[in-house]
C-alpha cells in the first residue's frame, strides 16, 4: 500500500509510513542526557569555548593550560585580545548536562587576575570598545586573531594588532613557593607605540623582564607600553607573587611543530553488512575506548585525495581514519586536532582540513609531519557569538565558487538563527537568508541549489525542510532580523511529521552511478530517527513542492553528516548520541552499499489540480497500481504560532484537529510502467 500525506497548502510530502512507533525516544527526559565523562577526557593543552568569566562570560574563549604540572589556566579572549582572566586550582568546570555540551564552561579555580571588557591592546591610545554590540571580533584595522601554535604543553597566540605582528605564549612560574603568571610577547615592529592591557590594578603585582617596554597604571588598569622600534620586541609579563626570574623565552621554538601527544593511531577492525533488499550497512568501528579518554560523538567528515577521511566530534576532536577499503579489517584512528569549540561542520579543501566550531572556522596544519596539528590557523571569526546553550554553529559545505555556508543556531545576536556565507578567501562573512530556530540541516547541490532543514519548536510546527532564497524569511520570529516583523514565511519545500523526523540533520546528493535511478537526487537524514529519506521536489513551480521517501536503512547513532566517497562511490555517515534520539552507540561512522536492482521506490514527483503525478525507479505492477484500493490518502494542516510545535489540523474543518481522510478514485499506469 501506497500512503499520502498532503500537508500545508503549497507544499505535500511522500512517505511510505509516517506511522511508525517513536518506541522509547520521545519519553527521554533531561536526566536521561546527564553524563560527565566529557570532564575525564584529556583535551590536550587548551580548550576552546564559552566560559563564564567574572564580570561577564567570555564568548569566544580559549582556556589553556600553563606551568610543568597544569598549576594554573589562562582564558584568552579571540574577540577581544586579551587575557579575560587567570586561575589556579583547576582547569575548567564542565557541566554534564546533556553530555557536557548543553551549558558554557566554568572557571575552575581561584582567579589570580582579569582584564577589562575591552580591547586589550589600545587604537591610538584609546581602549573604548568600538564594537556596536559586545559579540564578534574587534575591526580587523583595529586588531585581528590569526591563530595558534601547539609545541608540547606550550600554546603561541598569533594576531596582529594593526599591521604589527604579535606571538605570545602564557605560561606559569612557581619561585619558593609563590607563583606567578607568564606572559612571553614578542612584538613585531611598529611605527608607533603600542599598548597592552595586563590586569586590574590592585589584583596582582606585574613585573618586566627584558627591554623595550614599561608598566603603568591608568584608570584602575595596569598597561604595558612599548615605543615605536624598527625590530622585534621580545619581553615577558610576571603577574602574581613570585619575582620576574626566568629569561624570556625564544617563541620561534614553539612555532616549528612538536612532539606528538597521542601515540600510535589506534586498530578498529569494520563490520560488512550484509545486503538486505537494496541496501547494506557497514560500519567502521570507533575507538570508543582510548587512552585519553576521549569522547567519540561523531559530527561532521570529509575526505582526503587520497581516501582517508578526517572525521571531527561535537566535544573538540579531529580523527584521521585510514584503511578505508571494502572489507575494513584493518582501521586505524589518529587523533590530529583538539580543544576546538565544539565543531559541528568539516570539509577538507586542497588537502586542509577547515572544521567549524561556534568561534570560527579553523584550519589544520602540521608542520613537523608527525600527523598531528601544530598550527590551528582562523579562516573566519566574524561571527558574533553569545553564552546561549543553543547557540550551536552547523554543517559546512562549499558551492562551485568556493564559498562555504553554515548555519547559525537561535542566540541573542545579529547571526542568530541565519544561513551565512563565507568567501572562498575567508575574507567576507554575509548572511543568506533568517528566521532559523535550531537548524541542523544543510546540503549544497551540484547546482549550488541550498537546503535547510530546521527542527520543530516555537514558530516551528514540525521538522521542515527548505529550498532556499537569498533574503528568504523561514518562520522563526526571534531571528527574523528584519526592521518590520514579518507577517508571514517563505514556505518549505516540506513539512515532515514528527514519526518521520523529530529531528533534523543534513542533505546530501546522489552523486554515485552505483545507486541507480536515484542518481542525482538529495537524501535527507534524520538525527532523531537515526535514518535517511529520500528527497523529491518539483523544479518548475513558483512555490516549492516536494516530497519524501524514508528508506530502509538505520544507523547505529543520531546521524548528522553524509558525504559519498569519490573512491568508491559508496555513501558515509556519521552521528552522534544527543537529546531525542534513539543512537545505540555514542557515536558512528557508518557506509552504506547500494543495490538499485533491488529498488522498488518513488523517484520523482508532480502535484497537479487533478492528482498526483508519480515516477517509479522501476516498473510497477499494473493491477496492484491501477487499483485504487492500494492507496491511502490523508491530509491536515499546521499552524505558524508561537507555541511550541503545532497539532495536526484538519483542512475540511480549520477549526477541528486531526486528519482528514481522502479517497483515491482512480490509477493510471503509463505504457512503460514507471508513471503513475
Amino acid at each position: 500500500m501506497i500512503r499520502l500525506a498532503w500537508l500545508l497548502a503549497g507544499t505535500m510530502a511522500l512517505a511510505a509510513d509516517f506511522n511508525a512507533p517513536m518506541g522509547e525516544v520521545e519519553k527521554q527526559v533531561e536526566a536521561n542526557w546527564v553524563d560527565g565523562r566529557w570532564e575525564k577526557t584529556d583535551v590536550g593543552p587548551f580548550l576552546s569555548g564559552t566560559i563564564t568569566t567574572p564580570g561577564t562570560a567570555t564568548y569566544k574563549a580559549i582556556a589553556i593550560k600553563v606551568g610543568d604540572h597544569n598549576e594554573a589556566t589562562v582564558c584568552y579572549d579571540t574577540d577581544l585580545l586579551r587575557v579575560s582572566a587567570a586561575w589556579t586550582g583547576g582547569f575548567v568546570k564542565i557541566s554534564p548536562a546533556r553530555y557536557g555540551i548543553g551549558a558554557p564552561l566554568g572557571v575552575g579555580g581561584d582567579i589570580v587576575f582579569g582584564t577589562p571588557n575591552a580591547p586589550g591592546w589600545a587604537k591610538d591610545g584609546s581602549f573604548a570598545d568600538p564594537r556596536a554590540r559586545p559579540f564578534g571580533p574587534l575591526p580587523s584595522a583595529w586588531a585581528k586573531w590569526r591563530g595558534l601554535y601547539v609545541s608540547g604543553s606550550r600554546v603561541v597566540l598569533h594576531y596582529t594588532v594593526g599591521d604589527v605582528e604579535v606571538r605570545e605564549s602564557p605560561w606559569c612560574e612557581t619561585r619558593a613557593g609563590l607563583l606567578a603568571i607568564t606572559r612571553t610577547l614578542e612584538i613585531g615592529p611598529s611605527r608607533t607605540p603600542v599598548t597592552l592591557a595586563v590586569c586590574t590594578a590592585g589584583e596582582a603585582i606585574p613585573a618586566i623582564r627584558g627591554g623595550g617596554g614599561k608598566l603603568t597604571t591608568e584608570g584602575g588598569s595596569v598597561r604595558l607600553e612599548v615605543p615605536a622600534h624598527d625590530a622585534i620586541v621580545s619581553l615577558k609579563l610576571f603577574v602574581g607573587k613570585a619575582p620576574a626570574a626566568t629569561p624570556v623565552e625564544d617563541l620561534s621554538t614553539f612555532t616549528r611543530g612538536g612532539p606528538a601527544h597521542w601515540g600510535e593511531p589506534l586498530a578498529t577492525r569494520g563490520e560488512v553488512g550484509a545486503a538486505s533488499g537494496a541496501f547494506a550497512v557497514d560500519t567502521l568501528t570507533m575507538p570508543y575506548e582510548n587512552p585519553a579518554h576521549a569522547l567519540m560523538f561523531a559530527s561532521d567528515f570529509d575526505f582526503f585525495p587520497n581516501g582517508d577521511a578526517a572525521v571531527c566530534t561535537v566535544h573538540g576532536d579531529v580523527w584521521r581514519v585510514r584503511g578505508i577499503d571494502d572489507k575494513l579489517e584493518h582501521l586505524t584512528w589518529q587523533r590530529i586536532a583538539t580543544g576546538l569549540f565544539q565543531p559541528l561542520g568539516l570539509k577538507i579543501i586542497g588537502g586542509k582540513v577547515h572544521v567549524l566550531g561556534r568561534d570560527q572556522i579553523t584550519i589544520l596544519e602540521d608542520l613537523n609531519g608527525d600527523g598531528e596539528t601544530d598550527h590551528y590557523i582562523n579562516f573566519n571569526n566574524d561571527v558574533e557569538v553569545d553564552a546561549g546553550a543553543h547557540g550551536y554553529a552547523t554543517c559546512l559545505e562549499t558551492d562551485r565558487a568556493g564559498n562555504f555556508y553554515t548555519l547559525r543556531c537561535a542566540s541573542g545576536t545579529p547571526h542568530g538563527g541565519t544561513l551565512l556565507r563565507i568567501s572562498s578567501d575567508g575574507a567576507k562573512l554575509e548572511v543568506v537568508a533568517t528566521g532559523f530556530r535550531n537548524p541542523n540541516g544543510l546540503g549544497v547541490g551540484p547546482d549550488d541549489t541550498v537546503t535547510v532543514a530546521d527542527q520543530e519548536g516555537n514558530w516551528v510546527p514540525s521538522t521542515r525542510l527548505d529550498v532556499i532564497k537569498p533574503g528568504g524569511f523561514y518562520g522563526y520570529m526571534p531571528t527574523h532580523h528584519r526592521a518590520e516583523p514579518p507577517k508571514t514565511f517563505d514556505p518549505p519545500l516540506c513539512w515532515l511529521p514528527h514519526s518521520a523526523d523529530n529531528s533534523a540533520a543534513s542533505q546530501v546528493w546522489i552523486t554515485s552511478e552505483k545507486w541507480g535511478a536515484l542518481r542525482g537526487l538529495p537524501l535527507h537524514l534524520s538525527y532523531g530517527r537515526g535514518s535517511m529519506l529520500l528527497v523529491l521536489r518539483e523544479n518548475a513551480v513558483a512555490i516549492p513542492q516536494g516530497g519524501v521517501v524514508p528508506l530502509p536503512v538505520r544507523f547505529i547513532s543520531g546521524v548528522m553528516r553524509g558525504r559519498f566517497n569519490p573512491r568508491d562511490g559508496h555513501l558515509y555517515v556519521v552521528g552522534l548520541r544527543g537529546w531525542q534520539t534513539p543512537a545505540l552507540r555514542d557515536g558512528c561512522f557508518q557506509r552504506v552499499r547500494c543495490f538499485p536492482e533491488n529498488l522498488r521506490v518513488p523517484i520523482g514527483i508532480d502535484a497537479r489540480a487533478d492528482g498526483l503525478r508519480v515516477t517509479f525507479s522501476e516498473p510497477m505492477d499494473r493491477a496492484t497500481a491501477e487499483d485504487p484500493g492500494s492507496y491511502d490518502a490523508t491530509r491536515w494542516n499546521y499552524r505558524w504560532a508561537e507555541s511550541y510545535g503545532s497539532k495536526d489540523w484538519s483542512v475540511a474543518d480549520p477549526q477541528k484537529q486531526g486528519r482528514d481522510t481522502l479517497t483515491v478514485s482512480s490509477a493510471k499506469l503509463s505504457a512503460d510502467g514507471f508513471l503513475l
